[in-house]
């Protein structure tokens, strides 16, 4: 979930829309369940503004150089 950036409580709520009938999982509610999930990561370009470094390079000199 952290590497997609996926909500974890949505993702948790998500998983409790699962359908268990003895010891199988209904195969409509994993894909239910699966595409929620899905909803839920992050886009691309939500995770490059996220990652992306948001310090001035030469603060980041000036920084090393201090130490």
């Amino acid at each position: 979930m952290q590497q997609c950036g996926s909500d974890f409580t949505n993702t948790f709520r998500g998983l409790s829309r699962l359908q268990i009938l003895g010891n199988s999982v209904s195969s409509d509610s994993l894909a239910d369940v699966r595409n929620y999930v899905l909803q839920q990561c992050a886009t691309l370009d939500e995770l490059q503004q996220t990652y992306a470094p948001h310090m001035n390079p030469q603060c980041v000199y000036t920084l090393c150089a201090l130490h």
